[in-house]
């Protein structure tokens, strides 16, 4: 597990109130509970402190204790803060309905995610009405290099911003079809520019295939971007063009929600690898 030990930084002004965000920090879906003493070992803590400042949290609301194993876990009142970011929730308006439409209607498991300190941050996740469910989680994260909707976010940066988001070193390898030369990732964002859209393709989920496009605002800026996932034995390479028109129609009715300037859509997308 990654350790999450404070830095210099979070001793001034409220070292409390530092400690007590970054214990929020610290859960995932890979670490969906945790004890006192598995956070006290994370943030290199006093388990003494760690537990005040759980008790602190979870009796406000952030955190919520499982009753039968006594492990914290995150509580429903940071739900409710973050309902409050209002761009995010203009954002997820737009989108809901739009993603819960291609789920039901197109059998796609449907994202929403925006960039966040180098990955994918999930708004939204809505499964599909067919035999697979394709399961992340809203306020999980997700990687730039091996979804669709990363490689979207990262074709909406410059060259230098894009390289910068995934840095010299080799990528985490997902899966055997995962891109792990940042290289190569980049090498795919020239064409994902052109054709509007970018594909997973058993790159972040063995099995899965995915179609990422663009949500812009009132600016036309990237601001977010959605795809649409499902079993790679469900998806032909027949399909893609179809399905790459389904979710970039969406994302184009999403971004003018928004109130985005209209744009051209490809008009006979094909499948990039």
């Amino acid at each position: 597990m990654l350790r999450r030990r404070l830095d210099n930084r979070d001793t001034v002004p409220n070292q409390s109130l530092a400690r007590g965000l970054v214990i929020l920090e610290s859960f995932s879906d890979e670490a969906a509970e945790l004890g006192v003493r598995e956070l006290s070992r994370l943030l290199g803590l006093d388990k003494s402190v760690v537990h005040r400042l759980a008790r602190t949290l979870a009796g406000r609301g952030f955190l919520e204790q499982n009753p039968e194993t006594l492990r914290y876990r995150i509580g429903p009142r940071v739900f409710q803060v973050g309902q409050q970011y209002a761009p995010a929730a203009r954002l997820t308006g737009a989108a809901q309905p739009v993603l819960r439409s291609l789920a039901r209607q197109h059998q796609l498991n449907t994202y929403l995610g925006v960039l966040q300190q180098g990955a994918v941050l999930y708004l939204l996740a809505l499964q599909s009405s067919g035999p697979i469910a394709i399961r992340a989680t809203p306020g999980s994260r997700a990687r730039l290099h091996s979804t669709a909707l990363g490689k979207v976010l990262l074709a909406a940066e410059s060259d230098e911003g894009a390289a910068r988001l995934l840095g010299p070193d080799p990528l985490t390898r997902l899966t055997p079809g995962t891109l792990v030369e940042p290289s190569a990732v980049l090498a795919q964002l020239p064409e994902v520019r052109r054709l509007g859209y970018a594909i997973s393709d058993e790159e972040n989920l063995p099995g899965v295939f995915a179609v990422g496009a663009p949500v812009r605002d009132r600016s036309g800026h990237v601001t977010a971007a959605i795809s649409g996932a499902s079993p790679r034995w469900l998806t032909p390479d027949a399909r893609v063009p179809e399905l790459a028109r389904t979710v970039l129609e969406a994302a184009a009715g999403i971004s003018r929600d928004l109130g985005a300037p209209a744009i051209d859509l490809v008009s006979a997308p094909r499948r990039t690898r």
